[in-house]
């Protein structure tokens, strides 16, 4: 039997309204954590960007014998390094206590170095020992 000759059949347009209205609520509850989230995700990426770019720069002062050295761009948005100069996303801030260099023998001078967004931040960490470079203490 088909429902096109029942009346009870369907959905009301108040039924309608009340669906449309939950689903607009638990999206607006939603929204705000998913921003959160993104910037989490994009401090995070940086994170890991920098430190590839850390090692690659020991790598490469071990590999050509020649010193690299790897530097705050003013503002903190940024560095400046042998891949040339890569920018941060505008919320993401670098904080660095001096240039970090990394010698022919494998040896480096550190520095303190902290990726910020918001109230989150993330520290790099060079192990002058062994050449390591971790982030958020990992």
């Amino acid at each position: 039997m088909s429902a096109a000759g029942n009346q009870d059949a369907g959905v009301t347009l108040l039924e309608a309204l009340v669906v449309i209205a939950i689903v607009a609520m638990i999206a607006a509850m939603i929204a705000p954590n998913i921003g959160a989230s993104l910037d989490l995700l994009s401090l995070r990426q940086s994170a890991s960007v920098l430190q590839a770019d850390l090692r690659v720069a020991h790598a490469t002062a071990m590999r050509t014998g020649s010193k690299v050295t790897v530097t705050e761009l003013p503002g903190g948005h940024g560095y400046d390094w042998i891949g040339g100069t890569r920018r941060l996303p505008a919320a993401i801030a670098l904080k660095m206590s001096g240039p970090v260099s990394f010698m022919a023998d494998g040896s480096m001078v550190p520095a303190d170095i902290t990726l910020k967004s918001g109230g989150r931040q993330i520290p790099i960490g060079l192990d002058t020992t062994t050449g390591a470079v971790t982030a958020g203490g990992r």
